[in-house]
């Protein structure tokens, strides 16, 4: 049985390493464990900006991070990324708009509704939770039959291996948990953190 760094010590190594924030360091990794995978890969940007730099700043790589929620990425606190970063790239927006009308009538939706929910996730910034949800119980858990998962629903000429690739990924992907929130506890809190301000 290994022992637990005492949280304070957590922080102040994580605020060391990642940057100086309101955050705990175990809650962050057990929310990046939690929701790594279940957005395609695919569809997510490879950069996003960090927080206080959305804007002006986002070309700059030095105040862009690697995304925590690719697979292929390495581990970054969630609360370290701006609150109105893009999350998902240019792939998601080009993959919806190969999809056939025929797969939107299988579906049961009107284009446009349809594009919708891509515009919310696409401008949804780091808080998408819900919105994906929505999108994952509507269209790719479709409960009647695997439409979005199926390689036939989609106008793909010239690229059929990206969009096998998009339907597997599709197949294993999941609904999104929040951030639980804990009420402030001494023993969480970082020596290197502001005070805690209540809630209002």
């Amino acid at each position: 049985m290994c022992k637990m760094l005492p949280t304070a010590i957590e922080n102040i190594i994580s605020h060391y390493a990642y940057g100086v924030g309101r955050y705990n360091l175990h809650d962050e990794l057990d929310f990046i464990a939690a929701n790594r995978g279940l957005i395609p890969t695919l569809f997510l940007r490879h950069l996003v900006c960090k927080t206080g730099y959305w804007g002006c700043c986002e070309p700059l790589e030095c105040y862009l991070v690697k995304n925590p929620l690719r697979e292929d990425n390495p581990f970054f606190p969630w609360a370290l990324i701006d609150k109105r970063a893009f999350l998902f790239g240019n792939t998601f927006i080009w993959w919806a708009n190969s999809v056939r009308g025929t797969a939107l009538r299988r579906l049961k939706t009107y284009g446009a509704t349809f594009r919708k929910y891509v515009f919310l996730l696409v401008n949804g910034g780091r808080d998408i939770g819900t919105v994906w949800n929505v999108f994952m119980n509507r269209y790719i858990n479709y409960i009647q039959e695997p439409i979005l998962t199926d390689f036939k629903s989609y106008s793909c000429a010239n690229h059929e291996k990206v969009f096998l690739e998009i339907c597997k990924q599709l197949k294993s992907s999941g609904y999104f948990s929040p951030m639980i929130s804990l009420g402030p506890r001494p023993s969480q809190r970082s020596v290197l953190s502001p005070t805690y301000e209540p809630l209002v």
